[in-house]
């Protein structure tokens, strides 16, 4: 009997261990997306800023001074990027779209 008792702790544990690599290695893999998801909203940010009229730009850097003039230059800059993005996203780019 206790043999028994023995092996189901042993396969219940086995297959604990099995569902917690899956787990794990889920989320290493959904960390990687985001990790390149970001990546790619990067560059396409730098790229649509590349493309701005010198106006549009000034338009952008205006309305970032109104609500976070205050803020570290550095808060501005990532909301200016924020913004960016933020038109892109109303355009209807995404990540799945091949350029």
């Amino acid at each position: 009997m206790k043999n028994g008792i023995s092996e189901d702790l042993l396969s219940e544990q086995k297959e604990q261990e099995e569902k917690e690599a899956k787990l794990e290695k889920m989320k290493r893999l959904q960390e990687e997306k985001e990790k390149r998801v970001r990546a790619w909203w990067d560059q396409r940010v730098n790229k649509e800023i590349e493309a701005m009229s010198e106006e549009e730009k000034e338009k952008i850097w205006k309305f970032v001074k109104e609500i976070a003039g205050s803020l570290s230059l550095e808060t501005q800059q990532n909301i200016f990027r924020s913004r960016v993005k933020t038109k892109l996203e109303s355009q209807g780019v995404k990540p799945s779209d091949k350029e």
